[in-house]
């Protein structure tokens, strides 16, 4: 219109396409009782009826990708050519879909500045899978007759001490330096050594649960952030969901307490002492100043406490969780709460950080096979370890 041409090139080359401003049109009348100009797509067709009409010399066809206006055209016998659906353009997005669409190219803008944890779990062999496959050994109950048998036993391999040398001669004893027990420390000694029977009684009794315990299957979670921040205050919560708990590892030194105090040694028996030891001074005990507590914002600290028995849960935090290749690795021990449950569950990882817009979850299915154990073999050699550990003067 303001250039003054009568039409514009749309495509120079084979076809030619050129666009020009057309006459106004009216449609048919001829069609006025066939059609509804009521509608957009008859009173198209009408027009173009009209102008077919008015121009016979001419190709004129209908362009459409409406297939009811194409039956329409057929009727009248007039020609159409269909639109291919790649001409087709994206319907108009709503101002709906537009401010959506705003709103996710921002959470993508400001996600890229977030970091990006991601956490899979691993087997022995450090493969990653998808289900975690429990083999929980079931122990069960001795009998009362293995029990006392086992009492026996250990009472042969470990006899109470019954002579002792109280019938050294005073003078004797005082001129050697040396001191025969005294009847206090022989009384107490029968009496610690009763007990030590008692407490071992209930040990073989509560064997069956104390071995499942004992062989509680391990699982591994490793995590890393590959994003372009630290995670900042992160924390990581390991839940058991199903009929089983969960507990970290213990420290070796602490498994090494626990087994010593479940399986005690006998009580040593009192001894002919040196008279140097009534006469030795007692210098007071000074404990070492406590430790410092490391504090790394690097590294992962459980919150609060360390748990020492089986939990539903736990939490670690890191206060800067550092973003690149290395791998955190969480470890853990699944205890079956009673095999006759249902012997399927989950065990869930929830990654939160201050600067996270969205916590990182991820669900690990369980599988719990049961195998049925021994007691008594292994039962039998904790008094050949009990041996080692009393020779080992531990």
């Amino acid at each position: 219109m303001t250039s003054g041409e009568d039409y514009k090139v749309i495509n120079g080359q084979e076809p030619v396409v050129k666009l020009l401003i057309g006459q106004a049109s009216r449609p048919s009348g001829d069609l006025a009782d066939d059609l509804d100009y009521n509608k957009t797509d008859d009173e198209i067709v009408g027009c173009l009826y009209e102008v077919a009409q008015a121009r016979s010399e001419e190709d004129v066809r209908l362009l459409t990708h409406d297939g009811n206006m194409m039956v329409t055209a057929k009727n009248l016998n007039l020609p159409f050519v269909p639109i291919p659906d790649e001409w087709v353009r994206p319907p108009e997005k709503s101002d709906m879909e537009k401010e959506l669409e705003a709103v996710k190219s921002e959470n993508i803008r400001l996600r890229k500045t977030e970091p990006e944890f991601r956490v899979e779990m691993v087997d022995s062999k450090g493969r990653e899978v998808d289900l975690l496959e429990v083999t929980w050994q079931s122990y069960e109950p001795l009998s009362e007759d293995r029990i006392a048998k086992y009492i026996n036993d250990l009472m042969v391999r470990f006899p109470m001490v019954t002579r002792f040398d109280s019938n050294v001669n005073s003078f004797a004893a005082i001129n050697s330096l040396m001191r025969p027990p005294w009847a206090e420390e022989i009384r107490r000694y029968h009496e610690e050594y009763s007990n030590w029977i008692e407490e071992w009684r209930l040990v073989i009794a509560n064997m069956h649960n104390i071995l499942a315990f004992m062989d509680a299957l391990s699982f591994r979670l490793e995590a890393t952030n590959s994003g372009v921040r630290p995670g900042r205050d992160a924390l990581v919560n390991i839940a058991a969901q199903g009929p089983f708990k969960i507990r970290p590892p213990l420290p070796q030194a602490e498994q090494e307490d626990i087994r010593e105090k479940v399986f005690p040694l006998p009580p040593t028996a009192p001894q002919t002492k040196s008279m140097a030891d009534l006469i030795r001074p007692n210098y007071p005990y000074f404990p070492p100043p406590p430790a410092a507590q490391n504090d790394d914002p690097n590294k992962f600290y459980f919150k609060p406490d360390r748990p020492h028995t089986p939990v539903e849960s736990f939490i670690l935090r890191c206060g800067q969780w550092r973003h690149g290749p290395h791998k955190e690795v969480f470890d853990g021990q699944i205890f079956l709460n009673s095999p006759f449950l249902k012997l399927e569950g989950a065990l869930e990882c929830v990654i939160q950080a201050e600067n996270l817009s969205e916590p990182v979850i991820r669900t690990f299915p369980v599988r719990f096979t049961i195998e049925e154990c021994d007691t008594l073999q292994p039962s039998q050699s904790l008094i050949i370890e009990l041996s080692d550990r009393e020779g080992a003067g531990v």
